[in-house]
């Protein structure tokens, strides 16, 4: 015959009921659960404040750089004003420096000019070629042409003559020469006529044919009326600024 298992016997225990531990435990519990609330919405609202805080002061640190910012912008602006008048005042004085050399430089030269005529050396008597200046002008081709003749004499007498100025130049690979009347309308002959006592100025404004490269002026003087006038001079073609 098979054995029968016996069952395990449940045991019983009888507790009592107590309602008032049972509130008592909820409210422990809900007033572990207010402080916790409490006790994080300070914190909270502490870190809040301290954030509030940082945030102001950086606000008014930034209005603080903003104002510094301006204020050097407004000292470097009127610094760059004070550079800009002192630079001005600068090239001023340096142009007034530059024309005050040139007038004084074109005074000696008058003066040198002139006491030559007075006072000339016994081996500088005669017709002479004073100077001979081409000026640029803002076209390329186009030029100022300006020759003083002059007499050099103890005892000054009306001379008279001719001056030939041809240009020596090239022209598409060929070796042309031209007359300054060629070139000039202010020059009616090729054969200039002179006439004077003291000096005499040949001027008159001067365009180059296209393709034309000039390189040399040549200049003839000869005297008329039996004078024995005879000067040839040769200058290179070199330019000035007007």
């Amino acid at each position: 015959m098979p054995k029968v298992k016996e069952s395990k016997k449940t045991r019983m225990v009888v507790v009592p009921y107590d309602p008032k531990r049972k509130f008592l435990r909820f409210a422990l519990v809900l007033l572990l659960l207010s402080a916790s609330f409490a006790a994080g919405f300070v914190l909270s609202n502490r870190d809040y404040f301290e954030v509030r805080e940082q945030r102001d002061l950086l606000v008014q640190e930034l209005a603080d750089a903003n104002r510094a910012n301006k204020e050097h912008q407004r000292r470097v602006a009127q610094l760059q004003i004070g550079s800009n008048v002192d630079q001005e005042a600068t090239n001023q004085v340096r142009e007034s420096m530059a024309d005050l050399r040139k007038q004084i430089a074109d005074l000696k030269s008058e003066i040198s000019f002139y006491k030559g005529l007075m006072a000339p050396k016994d081996s500088e008597e005669g017709v002479s070629i004073r100077s001979l200046d081409l000026l640029a002008t803002s076209n390329p081709r186009k030029y100022q042409f300006k020759m003083v003749l002059q007499q050099f004499a103890n005892q000054h007498r009306l001379v008279s003559g001719n001056v030939r100025v041809s240009i020596l130049g090239q022209q598409n690979g060929k070796e042309v020469i031209l007359s300054l009347s060629d070139l000039s309308p202010d020059i009616a002959d090729e054969k200039i006529k002179y006439r004077f006592k003291y000096f005499q100025n040949i001027e008159g404004a001067v365009t180059l044919p296209d393709n034309y490269e000039p390189k040399r002026i040549d200049v003839l003087v000869k005297g008329s009326g039996g004078r024995s006038v005879y000067l040839e001079k040769k200058f290179g073609w070199l330019t000035q600024e007007a």
